[in-house]
């Protein structure tokens, strides 16, 4: 009796973290070109909860519950951060989010030879 009373609490406390999470899958495309973007960096900062696009922009993270009021920040090289809510990405369905460039202007270089 014992033991099927732990084995119980057991399956109950491992799927609990399964159930205190939000799953957001979505893409990240260009928002002029509208291709993929790859290795888009997407997470929440300052925590341990991030994960990177595919190489077809495709992505699913796992937000615990504990995280609904913070936003989920979705970062590229060479394209402006996006910040959304988490809260309002709940019920969305699969998330299309269009990053646009950003153009870095940088100092001209003089290179000389001996």
């Amino acid at each position: 009796m014992n033991r099927m009373l732990l084995s119980l609490l057991t399956g109950l406390l491992i799927s609990l973290p399964g159930i205190s999470q939000i799953l957001i899958t979505g893409k990240v495309l260009g928002a002029k070109d509208k291709l993929p973007i790859a290795f888009t960096n997407i997470g929440i900062l300052n925590t341990e909860v991030g994960t990177i696009s595919e190489a077809d922009g495709s992505f699913s993270i796992k937000i615990p519950t504990r995280y609904t009021k913070s936003r989920l920040l979705l970062a590229s090289l060479g394209y402006k951060r996006v910040n959304l809510l988490i809260d309002s990405l709940k019920n969305s369905g699969d998330l299309i989010v269009y990053l646009e460039e950003i153009a870095t202007e940088l100092k001209p270089v003089t290179v000389r030879g001996k």
